[in-house]
């Protein structure tokens, strides 16, 4: 299957690069499945995009809408707080 057209622009992955320690092997499988796999229309991330734009999305929040280890979603926008999934 083909990478998320968003892949190499994605925040999250920056953020990941950036932070190599909190990119655990749970979240590497997650990258796997969201940006490169089957769960691609599943990805909190990209519908948050669609629906409110590039600023509602925390670039520590996870394909599955969960923050990253370590994280938690004090900062994050209302939408991105209160998104439900739209599939």
């Amino acid at each position: 299957m083909k990478e998320c057209d968003r892949f190499k622009r994605c925040p999250l992955i920056d953020h990941c690069t950036e932070n190599e320690e909190t990119v655990s092997m749970s979240l590497d499988g997650m990258i796997r499945l969201y940006c490169c796999g089957s769960k691609q229309l599943y990805c909190i991330r990209k519908q948050l995009l669609v629906k409110f734009g590039e600023t509602s999305v925390p670039k520590d929040m996870m394909p599955n809408g969960f923050p990253l280890p370590g994280a938690n979603r004090e900062k994050w926008s209302e939408e991105a707080i209160n998104f439900r999934v739209l599939l």
